[in-house]
């Protein structure tokens, strides 16, 4: 899972803190970001306002990045709520997988741009983990959420 690669932990008054960092100007990043959308969706339902802010630049981000139809349909398949492996999307499409990874690469350039052209760098989330268990092994909250 992605926010498990990307932990750092810290003691802080005897909790544990995650720090998870998105490089949204890269295409790294904006993968990243996307397969862990999913789990940062479940703390807006439970009244995260950071979490809401973060989905909502996301969406429109994608909105101005103009893809393609193709581009739309790999990157649903792809990043939507079924996440389907590349060469799945393929045969659903009728495409090969290179073809799939190519629309994915320039869907994701085309997103990263839009959030270059917002100078947004990078998002950083901390998550305490003293809360219940969440969905998908994420614990806790989003405590701090910095932009650029």
């Amino acid at each position: 899972m992605t926010i498990q690669s990307m932990k750092e932990i810290e003691e802080k008054n005897h909790n544990k803190h995650f720090r998870v960092s998105y490089a949204l100007d890269d295409i790294k990043g904006v993968r990243k970001l996307l397969k862990d959308r999913f789990i940062i969706s479940n703390r807006r339902y439970k009244g995260d306002t950071k979490a809401s802010d973060i989905l909502l630049d996301l969406n429109t981000a994608i909105e101005l990045a103009n893809l393609t139809k193709r581009q739309a349909q790999t990157f649903i398949l792809v990043y939507g709520y079924r996440q389907f492996p590349q060469q799945q999307a393929s045969e659903i499409l009728g495409i090969s997988q290179k073809q799939v990874s190519s629309h994915l690469q320039v869907a994701l350039s085309k997103i990263a741009q839009v959030y270059k052209d917002w100078k947004y760098s990078e998002i950083v989330i901390k998550i305490c983990s003293d809360h219940n268990s969440c969905e998908h092994g994420w614990e806790g909250d989003i405590i701090e959420s910095n932009y650029g």
